[in-house]
């Protein structure tokens, strides 16, 4: 397996010389699956005509894991080829050239059933690897991503203990396949990257202290009057801002886009945003589909896909300490 991975290495680097319309490190990610699940495949097969008793054994691993992951390599080589065109056909071809070269895998008895039980496992979401499992979900829930959330593959992160949220005590849930990063700025409490870290989407959640102490009445008149100051990004065009609130604290939830230059590139975000007013401190959860403003369409439609899953995600906000 060790040289099946250095060939996919090369391939990657070879499409890492042409410029597709999009994340090449998630391009990346498909190939490292697609690689795992064909070894996974053939490691089955070997075991089924190496020892005939295994071979009901090697189907109900097989099954279970296709029961939760449909289709899983093919949606991984459809991908590939539908990003690279005629190259992404090639890119198969020689992956699956590079798989037949080498010399067939050989298994002890033991061995043989203790990788079918890993395959179950697998099928339960139970990687050896966190990285590829968080892949695995991506890429089967690609098409719609709040289903992950729905399906309960989701994990619950809690604030009692971060320094960064001032005291606060807050619930949220989130994707399994999106990666937790530290926060990047001093309110940042945690940032979540879709595509297991490999994406262009982003989940923030930020607490900052605020002298802002209007209530609902005032709060709703300002977002009624669009008076904006110091609720959305000054350089922000909004797109749409609606009153909001949780556990009857008053808020608002803004829908915005920002153009910037970084050095000589220019870039471009696409944000959905939760603000909540409480104890002088106010509440941020945003979701951001984020890159070069040469890539606009390909955000907007990222932002669109994985719209869905972030209202379910602000949905999730809690604060307890309202209730303790």
């Amino acid at each position: 397996m060790k040289i099946i991975s250095i060939a996919i290495l090369a391939i990657a680097t070879m499409l890492n010389a042409h410029a597709f319309s999009n994340n090449q490190n998630s391009i990346n990610g498909l190939l490292r699956i697609y690689g795992y699940l064909l070894g996974q495949d053939n490691s089955l097969k070997i075991i089924e005509e190496s020892y005939p008793e295994l071979k009901q054994s090697a189907n109900i691993s097989r099954l279970r894991f296709e029961s939760s992951y449909p289709r899983l390599k093919e949606k991984a080589s459809e991908m590939i080829i539908a990003l690279g065109g005629e190259q992404g056909k090639k890119i198969i071809e020689n992956i699956n050239e590079k798989m037949a070269e080498q010399p067939p895998k050989t298994f002890l008895k033991n061995q043989a059933m203790l990788f079918l039980l890993t395959v179950s496992l697998r099928s339960e979401g139970k990687f050896d690897d966190k990285s590829t499992g968080e892949l695995m979900l991506a890429l089967n829930y690609f098409d719609n991503p709040e289903r992950e959330i729905s399906d309960k593959k989701y994990k619950k992160f809690n604030t009692k203990n971060e320094i960064k949220a001032k005291g606060l005590d807050l619930n949220i849930i989130l994707p399994t396949s999106w990666s937790e990063q530290e926060g990047s700025s001093p309110n940042t409490i945690k940032s979540w990257t879709s595509e297991a870290g490999l994406g262009i989407s982003m989940i923030n959640l930020l607490v900052r202290n605020t002298d802002d102490t209007r209530t609902k009445a005032e709060v709703r008149r300002a977002v009624e009057r669009k008076e904006l100051d110091n609720m959305v990004h000054p350089k922000a065009v909004v797109n749409k801002i609606t009153y909001a609130e949780v556990g009857m604290q008053p808020g608002w939830y803004a829908e915005t886009e920002i153009q910037l230059q970084r050095l000589d590139l220019d870039l471009y975000t696409i944000n959905k945003n939760l603000y909540i007013l409480y104890d002088g401190k106010i509440i941020e959860l945003g979701c951001a589909s984020f890159g070069l403003l040469s890539k606009k369409d390909q955000l907007i439609k990222e932002s669109t896909r994985v719209g869905d899953l972030c209202r379910l995600v602000f949905l999730s906000l809690m604060i307890n300490n309202l209730y303790q």
